[in-house]
């Protein structure tokens, strides 16, 4: 008699071990066109040359913590949420090849995830909570971008493999 076992689903370090080893294998995390219905809406946004999105980037320092492109220590205190406008939280995404690109500012049908990438296929996109350079909340919430953990998990193992301390980061994959 064959007896069934129960799949355990993966754990977040078992997609964190798989995104830090895809990027060293290849020195590109996997990327993903938005969705249909962020294409049909691409078309509203502001638009940037290469020099204008790289004040959007931002870096990680050598102490772990997230800087602007002009050395300031990010800070997301001053956006708000779609759901719930009492959290200070930014929109981010990644590219390819692990660099971010975020921003405290949106505004409906004009400016959002797509924006920060002027509409190309992203690694990991979300929102993020990030007080005083330090990261503290990390959310897989993008109505142009909706991915599942594999794919917020490469965000975070990009972030790790530049010196950004995970422990004591609260993390939700169930946001979009």
């Amino acid at each position: 008699i064959a007896v069934a076992r129960e799949r355990s689903s993966p754990t977040l370090e078992s997609y964190l071990v798989a995104a830090r080893l895809r990027f060293e294998n290849s020195g590109k995390f996997m990327t993903r066109e938005m969705s249909v219905d962020g294409k049909q809406r691409f078309g509203n946004e502001f638009h940037f040359t290469d020099e204008e999105l790289e004040k959007y980037r931002v870096y990680v320092r050598e102490d772990g913590r997230l800087i602007e492109a002009d050395g300031h220590l990010f800070d997301s205190s001053s956006g708000r949420a779609w759901t719930d406008p009492r959290e200070p939280t930014a929109i981010f995404v990644m590219d390819e090849s692990g660099q971010f690109y975020t921003s405290t500012y949106r505004e409906l049908n004009r400016f959002h995830h797509s924006t920060l990438v002027n509409g190309r296929a992203v690694a990991a996109a979300g929102e993020w909570i990030v007080i005083d350079g330090i990261l503290t909340e990390y959310r897989n919430k993008s109505g142009h971008y909706p991915f599942g953990i594999d794919f917020a998990a490469q965000g975070l193992a990009s972030l790790e493999l530049n010196g950004v301390s995970l422990g004591s980061v609260k993390y939700d994959f169930n946001s979009k």
